[in-house]
């Protein structure tokens, strides 16, 4: 098939589009509606280690085993972005794509860009390939040394109380080479009690994961020395104004001890969302009072909240992650209705961590769940 274009005004410029795309290093290709190939210049051949001939009137692009996502897993030719584009009536996709050679190994990776045209014969796709292979693999070091950063800033292990489970998670948002913003911490201060914390400093990346270093050690050095949770929110209040970077904080910050029938939480919350209230046949409710944010902002004092839990009973602090990440965003009246206490700590965290799927797998923003749960007795 000869690409082509229209001449508009008398205009020149088609057929320097045409030899363009003819000639340019990225690849081009374009497909029908029902996502055959019907054209590609010679780049895109060349990139994906095959002919013209072979390319056109192929659904894919090449043989669907030497395609893989950007984790490495298999690619099916219903997965790339030409693919999706038409199915889900956007008018533009994107994604990376590797090729394997024939020693099974991924040598190549392309980015891959869709956009959706219309004309009298009804939808079609035109596909820019780049050879990202260099920038790709570089990019893939740099994520692996910040995600051993990040790593770093989460706690190595949560300390066991008798009679009560204490668990966290955290989901860094797609597509960031670091989460950092959101962090969480567990201590053990003896006579089987904790201090526990979470937050969400603002922003994404290397500078926030760095400030999440400041609120951590600060928070651990408060569960110490603080005469009440308020009271350590005041040093990571403090702790962030001191710093250069001007970044505000939410937080939640507790204590919780132990008793041979269930566990006394006491908590304050520093512009952090309330926590879900659980107990077995009972509807999950929000608890306590919340305060001002840290950090840039004049706050007053947060109030100190408390509740006991009795068997069959827990209480989960998360971050607006959980509401905002997904698509759609997750309602709080949905939360509500959607989780019940379960058994064990990590049911209830994988159940509430799974209200926040999306169709795309993608998250648009860091999530943190920490959980205090005591089980039947």
């Amino acid at each position: 098939m000869c690409l082509s274009f229209e001449p508009v005004n008398g205009s020149a410029v088609p057929k320097a589009l045409v030899k363009f795309a003819q000639s340019t290093r990225h690849g081009l290709v374009t497909h029908g509606g029902d996502g055959t190939i019907t054209w590609c210049n010679a780049a895109a051949a060349h990139l994906l280690c095959t002919t013209s001939d072979q390319l056109c009137g192929s659904r894919g692009f090449g043989d669907k085993t030497q395609l893989t996502h950007a984790d490495g897993t298999p690619l099916d030719p219903s997965a790339l972005p030409s693919t999706a584009a038409l199915r889900s009536g956007r008018d533009h996709a994107e994604g990376i794509m590797g090729l394997r050679g024939a020693d099974h190994e991924v040598g190549r990776w392309i980015e891959v860009e869709s956009h959706v045209t219309s004309d009298e014969d009804g939808p079609s796709v035109v596909s820019l390939l780049i050879d990202i292979t260099d920038r790709y693999e570089t990019r893939s070091e740099v994520a692996a040394t910040l995600r051993t950063f990040q790593l770093s800033l989460q706690p190595s292990w949560i300390p066991s109380l008798k009679g009560v489970e204490v668990d966290a998670r955290c989901r860094p948002a797609s597509g960031t080479l670091v989460g950092g913003g959101d962090f969480y911490d567990v201590l053990e201060l003896g006579d089987n009690c904790a201090a526990f914390f979470l937050g969400d400093m603002q922003g994404h990346g290397i500078g926030p994961a760095t400030e999440t270093f400041v609120a951590r050690h600060t928070l651990r050095a408060a569960a110490y020395h603080a005469g009440d949770p308020s009271a350590a929110l005041d040093w990571l209040h403090q702790a962030l104004q001191s710093s250069i970077s001007g970044r505000s904080c939410t937080a939640a910050f507790g204590r919780v001890e132990c008793s041979g029938d269930g566990a006394r939480v006491e908590y304050s919350l520093a512009g952090h969302p309330q926590p879900l209230l659980l107990r077995r046949q009972a509807a999950a409710v929000f608890h306590g009072e919340g305060g001002t944010l840290v950090g840039t902002v004049e706050r007053e004092a947060a109030p100190i909240n408390t509740v006991t839990l009795e068997p069959e009973s827990a209480l989960v602090f998360y971050t607006d992650g959980l509401m905002d990440s997904g698509t759609p965003r997750l309602e709080e009246q949905d939360l509500l209705e959607r989780v019940a206490w379960r058994p064990t700590a990590s049911e209830i965290l994988d159940e509430v961590m799974a209200l926040s799927r999306t169709v795309e797998g993608t998250f648009s923003d860091d999530t943190a769940l920490l959980i205090i749960n005591v089980p039947a007795a």
